[in-house]
Formats: C-alpha cells, structure tokens, sequence
C-alpha cells in the first residue's frame, strides 16, 4: 500500500506546478469513484477542479478547453465569420465623406453600425484564438474609430482569418496543442497507477478517450448532441463511438475495443472497483495511447 503523505504531496505539488488538464471531469462520478485507496489522502475528485481553476487553455469551439455543452464545428465558424464579414460590409456601404482642417476630406462610416461590428468581431475572435492572440490585438488596434479606413483593415482581418479556418490551419495548431495536453494527462494517470490508485487512473484515462472522441467527431462531422424537448443534449461515448465506426474513422474491431474500454471506465466511475484489476488499466492505458497516436483528429 502506497505511503499516504508522501502520495498527498505528490498530488498537491501536481497542483502547485500548474498541472494542466485539458477538459473537467463531468459531474456524474460519484464521490467514492475518485477516493483514494489511502486512509488520509485528500480525494482526488476534489483536487482535479483545482488544477483545472488553476490552468485552463484558450481552446474552446472545437477544440477544449472549456468543453461547452454546444460545440462549434468548422462550417459553424466558417459561417459565424461569413456573417460577421457581411455585417462590415453593410458598415462600408454606410461611407460618407467629411470635410476637415485644412479644406481636407476625410472618408467616414457610420459610428453605430461600425460599433457592433467591432463587437461581434472581437467576440468571435476571442472565443476562437483567445484575446493574446495577434489577431485580436490587430483588430482591435486597427479599428478604434470610424474611419472607413479602419472598417476596411477590420474586413482584411477577418478575410484572412476565415482563410486559416476554412483551410483547416486552426484544427491543426489546436490538435497539436491537445495532444500535448493529453500526453501529460495520460502521464498523470500512470503516476497513480505506480501510486496503486488504479481506479482513479481508470477514470482519468477513460475521460481522455471520450474526449478523443468528441475531436474526432469534430473532424469528421459527426453531430455530438441530440435535440430533445427543444434543448441540446451531448451524446454519451457509447453512440460516438457507433457513430465514428459507421462514418469509417476506424475499423468495428476498434469500435469494440472501445465499448470495452468505456465500460471499464464506467465501472470505475460507478464504484464496481471489483470488475477489473490494475493490470487491465495497465492494459487500457497503453491501449488508449496506441489508438489516439493511430487515428488522429
């Protein structure tokens, strides 16, 4: 049985290092499924919302983190920034000339029109690349007044922007960035197996492979909600994975595999800590890995 103190120092100076998680472990796993096995270790349950308070990542629709309910897909960005690109054309064709010092003149739009849609555009911008991003910051350097000047750098911008997304430029980066994530989830889940919390590490490994999942999805179009009673509701990994082997991302032998390896991260997640040996999380860590290194989003 692993040491208690000194297993609770390595996972707070997991916390104190930034430990980074690319995505929140949902809020249907019981207390007990992330319990130590240790008389006086702090429940890892409640340590995994702290790493994540501490280091989240820029990465929302499509990507995580912050996994929303609702998650953009590609042609949904393609046709938000088609709309906001219309919307500044609308500002352009508002054009009117002013007089100035001087006897000069100078080219104008309207002031509203151009407000909303420096908002939306600001807003888009930082839902997809973040507000540090040089995107951001170009546009909101570039279009502080309301000059048609600054309406027609603003259109440039988002020109170039809808170019990098529609190429599939923005998937790549933000796949690269979640590998790396994962990686040092996975790291993490190995850890705790050497510690002996094998069901911990089977909950955390299992989390990583539905998220795997849902990128997959978002590559290959596969819808990741259902509507019921007029509201989204996220689809359970089960008919991702259906989904995903009927679209041939993978072969029906890894959609078996699959549905094994969720249902040993359920039984985890559900307390049945006697349905499997640490062994067979050994066993679903490697798996896990090998999979998501051979079908890539």
């Amino acid at each position: 049985m692993p040491n208690s103190s000194s297993t609770s120092a390595n996972l707070r100076s997991w916390v104190q290092q930034g430990a980074r998680f690319p995505f929140s472990v949902r809020g249907s796993y019981p207390r007990q499924a992330l319990a130590p096995r240790c008389l006086g270790d702090p429940p890892i349950h409640s340590l995994i919302p702290l790493y994540i308070r501490r280091r989240t990542v820029r990465i929302h629709e499509p990507g995580f983190p912050t996994i929303s309910t609702h998650q953009m897909t590609l042609t949904d960005l393609v046709t938000r920034i088609d709309q906001i690109i219309e919307l500044g054309e609308q500002v352009l064709a508002t054009r009117y000339t002013q007089g100035g010092l001087g006897g000069q003149t100078f080219a104008h739009v309207k002031s509203a029109p151009m407000a909303g849609f420096r908002a939306a555009a600001l807003s888009f911008i930082d839902r997809v690349y973040g507000s540090d991003h040089s995107h951001f910051k170009q546009f909101l350097d570039r279009t502080k007044s309301s000059y048609a000047g600054d309406a027609e750098r603003g259109l440039s911008i988002l020109r170039a922007i809808r170019s990098e997304i529609a190429g599939g430029w923005l998937f790549t980066v933000k796949g690269l960035v979640a590998a790396e994530l994962f990686s040092d989830f996975l790291d993490m889940a190995e850890h705790l197996l050497e510690q002996g919390f094998k069901d911990a590490a089977a909950v955390m490994i299992g989390s990583v492979l539905e998220e795997h999942l849902r990128q997959l999805c978002h590559r290959h179009s596969v819808d990741l909600n259902d509507e019921k009673d007029g509201q989204l509701v996220p689809r359970k990994a089960d008919r991702l994975n259906a989904e995903l082997a009927k679209k041939s991302v993978y072969t029906s032998i890894d959609q078996k595999q699959i549905t094994a390896w969720l249902g040993l991260r359920n039984d985890a997640a559900h307390g049945k800590y006697g349905h499997y040996t640490a062994e067979q999380v050994k066993q679903l860590l490697s798996g896990v890995m090998g999979f998501m290194v051979r079908v890539a989003p």
